[in-house]
């Protein structure tokens, strides 16, 4: 793929149409995920990412962009998941999320960007799942959907248009929730198997046979 800000993670600029192996993660790497213009995985516990910096999404305390996969600093164990948002990302240490990067998306109950992981309020413990987009993030904890960022189109599933600094209850998913997902201007989530979608409908994307925002 594209390999303009060093996503690729193979120490160059080139792009490729085929896989290449990412520098120095040979071995021991249980997750992966990818950003607008960079990416993380997650390597024996520990999360390397690599790519664009501007927003210290790499989080290693800097704001400069690295062809090839950077330690992030200060997460405080070992990191059981990861996910990336367009310019932030976030993990799951020992049931609390951290996470690092852009603005509001930290959900640490500021606008503050950080360029090394700060632990998001009111996500401790019990937090099962995770997942980042463009500007908003939502987890699953202790069974209840929570997303936290910017609100625009509802896509917070708060019942308002306000953003939220901090995670927030997804109202009527307070129980039952096992996997969630954050999509550019909608989320959803699985509630004893069955979908349940909140946000944009323009294109149709909340699945209930209308169009129009929920």
């Amino acid at each position: 793929g594209n390999n303009e800000k060093g996503q690729l993670g193979t120490g160059t600029l080139t792009s490729s149409p085929t896989p290449v192996a990412v520098k120095g993660l040979g071995k021991d790497a249980s997750a992966v995920a990818t950003g607008f213009d960079h990416s993380c995985a997650v390597v024996a516990g520990e999360v390397w990412c690599w790519g664009s910096n501007e927003s210290g999404q790499l989080g290693d305390g800097t704001n400069v962009s690295d062809r090839a996969p950077l330690k992030v600093k200060g997460l405080p164990g070992p990191v059981s998941a990861i996910t990336t948002g367009y310019y932030h990302n976030c993990a799951i240490v020992a049931g609390a999320v951290w996470c690092w990067g852009a603005m509001a998306f930290m959900g640490d109950g500021t606008m503050n960007p950080s360029p090394i992981p700060v632990p998001a309020k009111g996500l401790e413990s019990g937090v099962t799942a995770i997942s980042a987009n463009e500007q908003h993030s939502c987890a699953v904890v202790n069974g209840a959907a929570k997303c936290w960022g910017q609100n625009q189109y509802g896509r917070l599933g708060t019942g308002d248009l306000a953003d939220k600094t901090v995670a927030t209850q997804v109202l009527g998913l307070e129980r039952g929730v096992t996997a969630i997902v954050a999509a550019t201007y909608h989320s959803c989530a699985i509630v004893e198997q069955a979908v349940y979608c909140w946000g944009h409908d323009l294109a149709g994307q909340i699945g209930n046979e209308s169009v129009g925002d929920q």
